[in-house]
This record gives C-alpha cells, sequence and structure tokens, in this order.
C-alpha cells in the first residue's frame, strides 16, 4: 500500500482502505440499495460518509453519526448586524486607512487605497452596466486589482463570476453562457476578447483603464443577496453553478478570522 506519509499516518490509511472494502462489499451485496440503507440506527454507524449529513454516511466502526457529523462539518455560525460584508469592509477603511490590507510582490496597498480602487471600478460599473446585468464576469490575474474588481463589483449592487484566465476555452464559454453573463472586467482584453465564442452579446471594461475616483458608493444589499456564482468541477456531468449569498459569505469570513486555515 502506497500513500503521503505528510498527509496520513499508516493507522489512517489502513483504516481508509479496511472502510473502502467494507463499502464495496456492501455494494456488491446490495447493489439496488442506497448508502444510506447502510447506516445502523444503532450506536455504532457502519458506514463511513459518502456525503457529510446524516442520511447518507458510510462505512465506519470507530464512529458514530453524530461524531462524524460535528467532527466533519463546520458548525461556525456568527450573528451580525452587518448585511453585507461591505459594511465590515468600510469599518476597516475608516479605523485603519494607512494600515496594510494587501502585500503584491514589492507592491503595499492600504485600506483606503483598496477602497478607492474598488470605487473606482464600482463606478465604472454603474456607468455600464443595466439592469439585466445579473453577473459580473471576472477574468484578471491574481493581482490588487482583481481585489479591487471584486469590491468593486459589490459596491455596485452586482454579483461576480469568477473567471480563472488559465481555464480550457470551453469551460469559460460555458460558464459564461449559463450564467447569461454580458459584461466582463479583465486586463486582457485582446485575449478573452478573441476566444470567448458565447451567443449572447458580451462587453468588456478594460482594467487598465479605468479612472481613479476616490468618492464613496456602497449599494444596499441584503444577506439574501448573491455574492458570486460558482461553478462545480463537473467532475460527474454538466458543471452546476452555485449561487453564494452575503450571509454565507459574512460567515465564511468571520470563520476563517475565528478559526485561520479552517477551510
Amino acid at each position: 500500500m502506497k500513500y503521503c506519509t505528510d498527509i496520513f499516518n499508516s493507522e489512517t490509511a489502513e483504516k481508509i482502505v479496511r472502510d473502502y472494502r467494507l463499502i464495496l462489499s456492501h455494494i456488491l451485496d446490495r447493489p439496488n440499495d442506497a448508502l444510506s440503507a447502510f447506516v445502523n440506527k444503532s450506536e455504532n454507524v457502519k458506514i463511513a460518509p459518502a456525503r457529510i449529513n446524516k442520511k447518507t454516511l458510510a462505512i465506519s466502526s470507530s464512529f458514530t453519526a453524530e461524531a462524524l457529523l460535528s467532527t466533519w462539518i463546520n458548525h461556525n455560525k456568527f450573528d451580525v448586524d452587518s448585511t453585507s460584508w461591505l459594511d465590515l469592509f468600510h469599518q476597516l477603511v475608516i479605523k485603519n486607512p494607512q494600515k496594510t490590507a494587501l502585500f503584491f510582490e514589492t507592491e503595499i496597498i492600504s485600506y483606503k487605497a483598496l477602497d478607492e480602487m474598488a470605487n473606482s471600478f464600482a463606478r465604472e460599473l454603474l456607468n455600464n452596466c443595466t439592469e439585466e446585468d445579473k453577473f459580473i464576469g471576472i477574468f484578471m490575474n491574481r493581482t490588487p486589482a482583481m481585489v479591487a474588481a471584486m469590491i468593486g463589483v459589490h459596491k455596485a449592487g452586482k454579483a461576480y463570476l469568477p473567471l480563472e484566465p488559465t481555464f480550457p476555452i470551453l469551460r469559460l464559454n460555458y460558464m459564461i453562457t449559463d450564467s447569461e453573463t454580458g459584461l466582463i472586467i479583465t486586463d486582457q482584453i485582446e485575449k478573452i476578447s478573441n476566444v470567448i465564442d458565447c451567443p449572447q452579446k458580451l462587453n468588456f471594461i478594460n482594467s487598465k483603464e479605468i479612472m481613479r475616483d476616490k468618492e464613496d458608493y456602497r449599494a444596499i444589499l441584503k444577506k439574501e443577496d448573491c455574492a458570486y456564482l460558482l461553478y462545480t468541477s463537473g467532475s460527474t456531468g454538466t458543471p452546476k453553478g452555485v449561487a453564494i449569498n452575503h450571509g454565507s459569505f459574512i460567515n465564511l469570513l468571520l470563520s476563517i478570522k475565528n478559526n485561520p486555515g479552517c477551510l
């Protein structure tokens, strides 16, 4: 048996193999049953999680269902008055305007500078997008400008669709088409305009040509409003778009702040 010793010890590796064999034996014996049918309702659960919920647990003789759920699920939930993470970001800008918000190579960006960059993107979006532009694509290299664009999209009251420049062209085309995205912020205008082929009309904002606008702008957002759209890998079929709302996004950020490295 070969495994990465930097991640697993021998006991864990052996348990994974043992449980996997047990899962296979159950499947072979009862191929038409759902995995949830193998759950023992008594104290010991005989199946380890295939999906982390009480209805579908996979084989494990050493943990109960409750133990697995409490160990593997992040139960952190924070009650905050803010309806969007922009409120929390604005508090930092007011409290620590000159403190460092971002490091990038030799560049140091303060909270005030980042906020001004974001305001510039927000103003540009207000001048270019319409009510029909539910999602704003962001096709940019990972730089401070990309972070400012993400914040600017939220300031403009929109949700963003992250478009990784290294993704295959077919995947990018699918994501843009499926989400009906019509406006994309990019720092690679020639590249994306030449390779993207979607049925809907696309407009582009060149991030390198945006004028700096220091005037603050923040749209009124609700926790239920969508913050961004992520697509699944599509390994089991067609990629699916998953909308993450501002309430969930705030909880994620505060969870990371409370317990760094929890993801």
